[in-house]
């Protein structure tokens, strides 16, 4: 293995340690220490020169690994280092909520797309499917690869509108999202659209005078 590809595969598996928990320094320091067998030197201030150039709470892998890779410390690491991945058991991704109300939500621990799935009870392929990752819906709309029936239904002025309805399987997820999910996420108290008790009235109320 050449040293730009080792440094690319010790990048990755670094990363993905990284993003798995809690995006704070010690958290990161610790689960980079498990991938790796130990914790060399370098570890630390370039963890935490990834949260100084990263600051979303739940940055994606790949934006990790575009950062080692042109981390002049983490390249200087591995070459030096003889770094080598540990042989153990990958750490358990946990939920990273964003600190305040979000601590309290009662929401499901979705922490990768395998719970996920089993959590609307299907397979990670199915998944996918009603995902439409690969784009199907735009060239099939309609027939056994498409998730909507659609029709047009006349209205009062004369005009129609095109009335989407989601098929059996699909719908049962949505409704899944939405009651188990969505439901139990407190919306912001600026929002009125699609809320009890309000309205354009209540919308514009503040704003009045």
């Amino acid at each position: 293995m050449t040293s730009r590809s080792h440094a690319r595969t010790i990048a990755r598996v670094l990363a993905d340690a990284f993003v798995t928990g809690h995006w704070q320094l010690d958290a990161l320091v610790d689960r980079g220490g498990r991938v790796l067998g130990r914790r060399p030197r370098w570890l630390r201030p370039l963890a935490r020169r990834v949260l100084k150039s990263i600051s979303d709470a739940r940055p994606p892998a790949r934006q990790v690994v575009k950062f080692l890779l042109n981390d002049a410390g983490f390249l200087r690491g591995v070459a030096r280092g003889h770094v080598s991945l540990a042989d153990q058991s990958w750490p358990s991704a946990v939920m990273s909520p964003a600190p305040g109300p979000p601590t309290d939500w009662k929401v499901p621990q979705l922490v990768d797309l395998p719970a996920v799935a089993r959590w609307l009870g299907v397979e990670l392929t199915a998944l996918d499917w009603f995902a439409d990752c690969r784009g199907l819906a735009a060239r099939h709309a309609s027939g056994p690869l498409g998730h909507y029936v659609y029709r047009w239904q006349a209205k009062r002025s004369g005009s129609s509108r095109l009335i989407e309805s989601p098929k059996r399987r699909l719908k049962a997820i949505q409704r899944r999202l939405l009651h188990d999910l969505l439901d139990v996420i407190p919306p912001h108290d600026a929002a009125h659209g699609f809320r009890a008790g309000r309205s354009v009235t209540t919308f514009v109320a503040p704003h009045v005078g």
